[in-house]
């Protein structure tokens, strides 16, 4: 549930980048939003912590109409190469990228690419939350636990 009105044109799978200083959240396929906030599940705060590093979740916030509010992208445990890695800029550019281990590591030994079989299935699944608050007042890690963990409903 998200109480903001949410424009997406993204051009990659799970890429988010924002602009959170109008009456809308705006996301982006590239990154040309406002300067914001993003905290990882590593404890990562801010690009320099957060860019190639590896964690289950990423989150972004900022200010809206005087509130605070954030996006994170949750992984998924049956995801290939989780937790994933995250290609994330102070602009607003929120990526999951399993693919980029040769930037990440700064050796282009360590190729990222994977072949798909002609016919296989290479299904990758991810959660976006839509959130009030920052990181903490969100529960954000809370909120992933409830991602990989989801309660057993039993319907009588």
């Amino acid at each position: 549930m998200c109480d903001y009105p949410i424009l997406s044109g993204t051009q990659e799978v799970c890429t988010v980048s924002g602009d959170f200083t109008g009456d809308e959240i705006v996301l982006y396929g590239s990154g040309t939003g406002s300067a914001v906030l993003q905290v990882a599940a590593i404890g990562g705060a801010d690009e320099s912590e957060t860019w190639g590093k590896r964690a289950p979740w990423c989150d972004y916030f900022g200010p809206v109409n005087g509130n605070t509010v954030g996006i994170t992208i949750f992984d998924t445990p049956s995801n290939f190469r989780y937790p994933t890695y995250w290609h994330v800029r102070n602009y607003g550019l929120m990526t999951a990228n399993p693919f980029g281990l040769s930037y990440f590591h700064n050796d282009k030994s360590r190729n990222g690419s994977h072949t798909i079989d002609k016919g296989a299935v290479f299904p990758f699944a991810y959660r976006l939350y839509f959130h009030a608050g920052d990181t903490w007042a969100a529960n954000v890690a809370g909120k992933f636990h409830d991602h990989i963990s989801p309660p057993k409903v039993e319907v009588k």
